[in-house]
């Protein structure tokens, strides 16, 4: 799992569904919760939270795509297996551990210092609060 700290800077919520912006290292994180402001205490503006997605849950893009959670990086390490492979990706100095099959990585032409894009889906962003 990886794990981002960060403080909620706004929330949208309607029929118990909220959209929750995090100020990471990484820039904004958008996260869906199926809470409201009043079910979750941590679904609060200044809250301190921990933004937490699966190494499965990054797709990386060679080129820039207009979209939310997109965040520019560079593969620091990949260890590339028969079927599966284990990158590092670096976005600025936060570690990324992503997980890809080894024909993605070949179509991609991905290599250690290879400048990629990663995308998280919001629906796959997982908030927990911090301990304060």
């Amino acid at each position: 799992m990886n794990t981002i700290k960060g403080t909620v800077i706004s929330v949208n919520s309607t029929n118990g569904v909220s959209e929750v912006e995090v100020k990471t290292p990484l820039g904004s994180v958008y996260a869906v919760v199926l809470e409201s402001p009043g079910e979750a205490e941590f679904v609060r503006q200044n809250k301190q939270v921990k933004c937490i997605f699966k190494e499965t849950e990054v797709l990386l893009l060679r080129e820039k795509v207009s979209q939310i959670n997109l965040f520019e990086g560079t593969i620091k390490s990949l260890e590339k297996g028969r079927v599966l492979s284990m990158l590092v990706v670096d976005c600025k100095g936060q570690e990324i551990r992503v997980m890809l099959t080894s024909r993605q990585v070949d179509t991609l032409g991905l290599s250690q210092g290879t400048e990629v894009y990663m995308l998280l889906s919001p629906m796959h962003v997982i908030l927990e609060a911090q301990d304060e």
